[in-house]
């Protein structure tokens, strides 16, 4: 097997090592990504269910949002704890976890495919995937999954199999979405080690549960005898919706790149998430192009992404969404990526072309993926399906929930974040109080 290192291009070798170039990368999407991170100063939609979620954890009170296991809550709730509560407070965190996957997954595409080039040109190629950027400005859970399963694929293709289980498991206890990448990995262990793949799945399992322990800390605790039926609510809430969401989306719109969402538009700006319109159709060409030439570095990577999409395309969720593709796209990229690597030697220019294409769409959109001041839809909404579906705007308390349960600024902490342990206690017998009264109320009707 050809070694990494002397895969390396002659002409681009003496300027930057792969490491300092990886790094570039990697710090580059921290410093552009931080660009108006704290834009806008209210929750950014679906902020609005896990900044809360991470607020009543953070202050040891109970465990909402059960429509998703523990352990990217419990992160956010760190950093809040941190940092504070101010928006930008939110998203440090997903940023932070969204470099770390960039940084792990590209080493894995470098050492899978045995070529720092193509290491580097994946990782140019996720950075401006646009899908990543976005996931990584706002409070959500996905980011947080990314990272460990970046650190879970760079685990598992240098051959470390039980470190692979156990960053698998802790992606599986931020989102579900991680658990199609955990299952591969243990089929592809299978044939060759069947105790190793039984192994791999019962370190991921027991990283899982150990996530929910922290619950059982709670004042209104979650305890171990809950954990089964809490597991059973996730399984319920997941399908049991009231209403088809307006930017609901399937699979093969997210390939077609078909499915974005304004998360925000009107007099302060616009941010989209959806992927790059450049690098997007390479994938599925990449595919092609990998099956008509039978690439072996490239199988590995093919048949992830078929597999992650095979799982959404039968889950028969109903609610999916564009953020939903972000593991398969960056299995789609590696693809992508061993392609224009194969370009280098004989065809150098026409592979940089392809690489500064996305990078180009990347500044083009700049404007409505960071909020700039007068950005709006029009003008990046001509593409196929790129229309604003639904109005929407600050996620004020009177739209979240009931004045009562705002009672002892338990939801929003960017409003009254408590500054001290006293307030916190205080916090906490406020909130066992209100609950106490609940309980009285219902008992009496």
């Amino acid at each position: 097997m050809q070694s990494v290192e002397s895969a390396e291009p002659r002409g681009l070798a003496p300027l930057l090592s792969p490491g300092v170039r990886l790094a570039l990368v990697t710090g580059t999407f921290f410093i552009v990504a931080l660009v108006r991170i704290g834009v806008p100063d209210h929750y950014l939609f679906d902020e609005q269910y896990y900044v809360p979620a991470a607020a009543r954890l953070a202050l040891g009170i109970d465990v909402i949002n059960r429509e998703h296991p523990m352990l990217g809550k419990e992160l956010l709730a760190l950093f809040l704890s941190a940092f504070g509560g101010a928006p930008a407070a939110w998203r440090i965190g997903p940023l932070l976890f969204g470099c770390l996957g960039l940084w792990t997954f590209s080493r894995a595409v470098g050492v899978h495919a045995a070529c720092r080039r193509t290491e580097t040109i994946f990782a140019v190629l996720l950075a401006s995937s646009f899908l990543l950027f976005s996931l990584s400005r706002i409070a959500m859970l996905d980011a947080f999954m990314f990272g460990f399963c970046g650190a879970a694929t760079l685990c598992f293709v240098n051959g470390r199999w039980n470190w692979a289980g156990l960053f698998a498991g802790l992606a599986t206890a931020c989102k579900w979405s991680a658990a199609p990448l955990l299952a591969l990995f243990c089929l592809s262990v299978l044939p060759r080690s069947p105790l190793r793949a039984v192994g791999m799945g019962i370190i991921a399992l027991l990283a899982y549960f150990a996530s929910f322990i922290p619950g059982a800390f709670m004042a209104d605790p979650l305890p171990v005898s809950d954990w089964a039926a809490l597991h059973y609510a996730i399984l319920t809430l997941h399908g049991d919706y009231i209403r088809l969401h307006a930017y609901a989306s399937q699979w093969w719109q997210w390939i077609a790149n078909t499915a974005p969402i304004w998360l925000l538009h009107g007099d302060n700006g616009a941010l989209v998430m959806t992927g790059n319109p450049v690098s997007m159709p390479m994938i599925p060409l990449a595919l092609i192009w990998a099956g008509y030439v039978r690439e072996r570095r490239a199988l590995a990577p093919a048949a992830a992404f078929a597999g992650l999409i095979a799982f959404w395309a039968m889950s028969g969720k109903d609610q999916q969404f564009i953020y939903h593709y972000l593991l398969p796209m960056t299995f789609g990229l590696a693809v992508a990526a061993i392609g224009i690597s194969r370009l280098w030697p004989e065809h150098r220019p026409i592979a940089l072309g392809i690489c500064a294409l996305p990078m180009a769409a990347f500044a083009w959109f700049f404007p409505v993926l960071t909020a700039a001041p007068g950005a709006g839809p029009n003008g990046y909404d001509i593409l196929p399906g790129w229309e604003v579906r639904m109005r929407n705007g600050p996620a004020t308390p009177e739209k979240q929930v009931d004045g009562e349960r705002r009672e002892g600024c338990l939801y929003f902490p960017q409003d009254c974040w408590p500054p001290s342990g006293a307030d916190r206690d205080a916090a906490r017998t406020k909130f066992l109080e209100l609950r106490a009264r609940q309980e009285a109320a219902k008992a009496e009707r």
